[in-house]
């Protein structure tokens, strides 16, 4: 640590300790709140998905995708067919399941070094079930928005892949993909959930750290700037969930709301990063170009969403088809995806190809 920044961070943490100590009962309640989102909501939607991103690499399904995937992902973002996994799982998991499918497809070989970085540009993103309940439903009663904000937070994680995919390599760049593991099931089950829980556990320590955190900066805030547009932001750039649900009750209007959902939803927040870092830890992947990669994300999804919001939001009634959680949004990818394992599993698909 540098010698000029060590004097405030000594600062900081001193009026962390005083803090603390002066008035803990802040501390006590945030930790309560914070252990009822690990409980109520981080843990039923990430733990399984972790799980199941475990599963996807060892039972050899993120191989036989990697062979099917591979022409339209080579040709759209100039990488092997084995970026569609964290892809596709990083989309209907959230946060930070994107890194950690990147992160074990990169300890299995299936993505080089470059490769594992530039693919964790674009594919650690919020999942649909934060997007459609906490912001479609919450803040606008309707699912549909959320299926809007969905659609521009993915097409710009998309356009950035696009945007910033390396020269087209040559065939040789990629390599033979591997064949799939034949792991027995059981023990892949067995690994699969002390690997998902460990992952788990560290996510819950950050959202609790921060919910101490944001529990003190809202406490020595007058109670007028709480409401402000502004600190609806600065809030949800540090902590998510906690700023998306100050818009609801924010001075911004509607479409302002629309705008600042759409550009912290790319960014993220500093306790997602935190996560995601701590499954980067060990792999050697930048934390500089991931978080330069999550500020353009950030600046792009709320360019798309000024230009959307006068559409999205002139006219209610057209997003009245239906409250109800639009299921097939979920079930249709996974669909899609049959075919190609089916067809993957047959003879033709052990073969290596370059």
């Amino acid at each position: 640590m540098k010698h000029w920044v060590r004097l405030p961070v000594c600062i900081l943490l001193l009026v962390s300790a005083c803090c603390l100590m002066l008035r803990p009962q802040i501390a006590v309640r945030a930790i309560a709140n914070g252990l009822s989102v690990c409980a109520g909501s981080i843990l039923p939607s990430l733990f399984p998905f972790f799980v199941l991103t475990n599963l996807w690499i060892s039972l050899g399904y993120a191989s036989r995708l990697s062979r099917r995937a591979e022409p339209p992902v080579r040709a759209l973002f100039h990488l092997p067919g084995a970026a569609a996994s964290p892809l596709l799982l990083g989309a209907l998991g959230g946060y930070p399941v994107g890194a950690q499918t990147v992160v074990r497809l990169r300890e299995q070989g299936m993505l080089s070094q470059a490769q594992a970085q530039q693919t964790l540009l674009f594919c650690n993103n919020a999942g649909p079930a934060f997007i459609f309940g906490i912001l479609g439903y919450g803040l606008f009663q309707s699912t549909a928005v959320g299926a809007v904000l969905w659609g521009i937070h993915l097409g710009s994680a998309l356009l950035l892949g696009l945007l910033f995919r390396p020269a087209r390599p040559s065939d040789g760049d990629f390599g033979l993909i591997p064949e799939p593991d034949r792991t027995p099931f059981l023990p892949a089950l067995s690994r699969a959930v002390a690997q998902a829980g460990e992952t788990a556990l560290r996510v819950c320590t950050f959202v609790l750290f921060f919910s101490v955190l944001t529990g003190y900066l809202k406490q020595s805030v007058p109670a007028g700037w709480q409401s402000a547009g502004w600190f609806s932001v600065a809030l949800g750039s540090l902590e998510l969930a906690g700023g998306a649900r100050l818009l609801a009750s924010s001075t911004l209007s509607p479409a302002g709301v629309f705008v600042a959902a759409a550009g912290l939803l790319g960014w993220g927040g500093v306790c997602v990063h935190c996560q995601t870092l701590s499954v980067l830890s060990s792999s050697g992947l930048s934390p500089k170009r991931y978080l330069f990669g999550k500020a353009l994300h950030s600046l792009v999804s709320t360019a798309a969403a000024c230009l959307a919001a006068p559409f999205v939001l002139s006219d209610r009634a057209c997003f009245s088809l239906s409250e109800a959680m639009p299921v097939w949004l979920f079930a249709l990818p996974l669909l899609l995806l049959i075919p190609l394992l089916l067809k993957s599993s047959s003879g033709k698909s052990g073969r290596k190809r370059v």
